[in-house]
């Protein structure tokens, strides 16, 4: 495989973010995109984003189950998982998304940020342990890709982009030495 995937975000203008009255019409949409995808031999990974209409980890896993495909699951995103559901909830959202859990995406993060400019930091930065993110990984078993979250980095932290990955890559080594 090409190690490519289709990263979905859904959003509505009719429905509220969270709201499962539209999980039908998302469930027969990403049902028709899966089907597309499978042509190619593609996944398609929910991306739970916070104001969207799947905006939490339970949002699209309960989407996952609707459309009961091989090739449909889901992202864990640390920032939008922080911002929707708090650092009090880690087991239970990854207890939900195991079963589905396709790409995971991290960063530093103030354990209590409300704000994308705290929540979406350098890896070496922030409040919040991402330590217990890759505990939590490790026992649920989770195998797949994880990526860095570098959305803003540079803007809200005046940091090249080349600077946050060099320090992320070592946060990150000292990260998995210990997870």
């Amino acid at each position: 495989t090409s190690g490519a995937a289709i990263w979905l975000p859904i959003t509505s203008k009719e429905f509220k973010p969270s709201d499962a009255a539209g999980d039908d019409l998302v469930a027969a949409a990403v049902r028709q995109i899966s089907d597309e995808a499978q042509k190619y031999g593609l996944p398609v990974v929910l991306y739970p984003h916070f104001g969207n209409l799947i905006q939490r980890v339970a949002d699209a896993a309960r989407i996952c189950e609707k459309v009961n495909r091989p090739n449909v699951g889901l992202t864990f995103n640390l920032c939008h998982w922080l911002r929707a559901d708090g650092p009090d909830s880690l087991h239970r959202v990854m207890a939900i998304a195991a079963p589905h859990l396709r790409l995971v995406t991290i960063n530093g993060a103030d354990r209590d940020g409300h704000d994308w400019d705290r929540l979406i930091q350098p890896l070496d930065s922030g409040t919040y342990d991402v330590g217990l993110v890759l505990r939590q990984l490790r026992k649920i078993r989770y195998h797949g890709p994880i990526g860095l979250q570098g959305y803003q980095v540079a803007r809200h932290f005046h940091i090249e982009p080349a600077e946050n990955l060099r320090r992320s890559m070592a946060a990150w080594q000292k990260l998995a030495a210990r997870a």
